[in-house]
């Protein structure tokens, strides 16, 4: 092995004063110290939350700032303003993703849906057979089966309030939204297709996981042989493979053979194998697992929040419901059709995705040639992280930003003469070219789950043996997502008439 470790850091340290010498006379945007060669000392970035570090940089160093590792330049965007004219306005520069030789190359996920290269032929393939099949005319034919799964949601709520158990009940909902909708299946009761695109799921992040791989930062070690001591990430990595392709195939085959029995449900893998049966199919087989990766954890984090955000802000809660009750009259649930009205439950929904920022650091981009911004350069590669938390916690934008205040998006009209601040649905589904294609489902799904919550529940704090409010106990977990953690609220039938609705 020690050879190989020699001939890597030769290698390297080539590398990185090959790459000194050819830098421009423009500087690199500012950043925290970095040491020569080495860069900046990684324990610099907490391992927990670096999003708020990367906010603070913002602060002192301005809205784009910039640190290396090893020749790696990271760029951190803190401002809308930077991210709106990077990501969105030069979005053929900035639409390539950076490459991570543990999962994009050993595990072979570098073909994955948000992961290929925008370069790549199917990054435009994917993007046209998602965008086409999730836009918001579809969302239209699969109202009648969101309106079913968010009834079979509350009813399940009803009959298991457990102070912990909605968030069972929130991950149960979307899951099977979801299998719906890129599947047509019906999830079960320890359904083993959901376990395997978890443990699917559960895999690649391990391969993502930063730090944890030698051969992200010396990328010659892919080269070692597999039997060579010291190359067990490469066993792990085939071995991981090999999983991950067979467990994100069954539902897909699944779909196929009632395809092929004329036995198939409306959803996104029949109507491809229909209309784009001519393409390969691991690319639709991609597509289909994309659906699942990129909604799950997304937008159960942002219901689980909202949960929280209801129990703590009771005020908010109930100007919410009678808007509900305004629409509905009491005598029914909330519908698709009714979302238009419900402007006050926006501004609701807006505040979710501002106040719990699901996924703080966005999903990283990079530069797919050098640039220059405001006077400083971009280089070639430099992975760029969007700092979604820093931009929504941004007291110069939104005033308190830890107070949860939907009136703060009220039209201006409303508000005093203070223009709304972001909206946080133009930016927390992603920029440019690598903008959520499942985003109007996302949107819609979660606005009826909180509508219909609220028409039938109300949500509260917990309170001890002596009828006392107990105070939630949460933090917000790291992650590539990130939501509260396990806390206790109650959430009980508003009244018998409320609680009719779903009988």
């Amino acid at each position: 092995m020690l050879p190989v470790l020699v001939a890597a850091a030769t290698a390297l340290v080539a590398y990185l004063l090959t790459r000194h010498l050819q830098r421009t006379t423009a500087p690199p945007p500012p950043g925290p110290p970095c040491r020569p060669l080495l860069g900046l000392d990684p324990k610099l970035i907490p391992p927990s939350a670096p999003w708020k570090r990367f906010a603070e940089w913002g602060t002192k160093y301005g809205p784009v700032s910039s640190f290396h590792i090893l020749g790696q330049r990271s760029i951190v965007i803190n401002s809308f303003a930077a991210a709106g004219e990077l990501l969105n306005k030069r979005a053929s520069v900035y639409s390539e993703r950076p490459l991570r030789q543990m999962l994009d190359v050993v595990m072979d996920r570098g073909s994955a849906v948000f992961n290929v290269t925008a370069s790549d032929e199917r990054h435009k393939v994917y993007r046209r057979i998602l965008h086409g099949t999730l836009n918001q005319r579809s969302v239209a034919s699969f109202h009648p089966m969101l309106e079913q799964e968010s009834r079979a949601f509350v009813k399940r709520l009803a009959n298991d309030v457990g102070p912990q158990k909605f968030e069972e009940h929130v991950r149960h909902n979307v899951i099977s939204v979801i299998m719906r909708i890129a599947f047509g299946y019906s999830m079960q009761e320890g359904d083993t297709f959901v376990a395997g695109i978890q443990n699917a799921v559960r895999l690649s992040s391990l391969g993502a996981t930063p730090g944890r791989w030698l051969v992200d930062y010396l990328p010659i070690l892919r080269f070692v042989p597999s039997w060579f001591p010291g190359a067990e990430f490469k066993r792990l990595g085939w071995e991981w493979k090999k999983v991950i392709d067979d467990q994100l195939y069954r539902p897909f085959q699944w779909t196929k053979d009632r395809v092929a029995e004329g036995k198939a449900e409306q959803s996104f893998t029949a109507t491809q194998l229909h209309e784009n049966a001519h393409l390969p199919e691991h690319w639709l087989v991609k597509c289909a697992a994309a659906i699942y990766i990129g909604g799950a954890d997304t937008t159960a984090s942002a219901m689980i929040c909202f949960f929280l955000a209801m129990s703590l802000y009771p005020d908010v809660q109930q100007k919410a419901q009678a808007e509900v009750d305004a629409i509905t009259g009491g005598e029914r649930l909330p519908t698709c059709k009714d979302i238009p009205q419900l402007k006050y439950l926006r501004r609701v929904m807006q505040e979710v995705l501002r106040w719990g920022t699901v996924v703080p650091l966005a999903i990283p981009h990079a530069a797919l040639r050098d640039d220059e911004y405001n006077g400083y350069r971009i280089e070639k590669g430099a992975t760029i992280f969007p700092n979604l938390w820093g931009m929504f916690h941004d007291p110069e934008v939104y005033p308190s930003p830890d107070t949860f205040d939907p009136d703060r998006f009220a039209p201006e009209a409303e508000n005093a003469g203070v223009s709304p601040p972001p909206d946080p649905l133009d930016w927390a589904f992603g920029f440019g070219k690598r903008i959520c294609p499942g985003l109007h489902f996302a949107q819609t799904s979660l606005f009826l789950n909180m509508a219909s919550v609220l028409s039938v529940f109300d949500i509260s704090k917990e309170r001890d043996s002596t009828g006392a409010e107990l105070e939630p106990n949460f933090e917000f977990t790291t992650g590539i997502t990130s939501t509260a953690t396990a806390f206790g609220c109650t959430v009980k039938p508003r009244s018998p008439e409320s609680l009719s609705l779903i009988a």
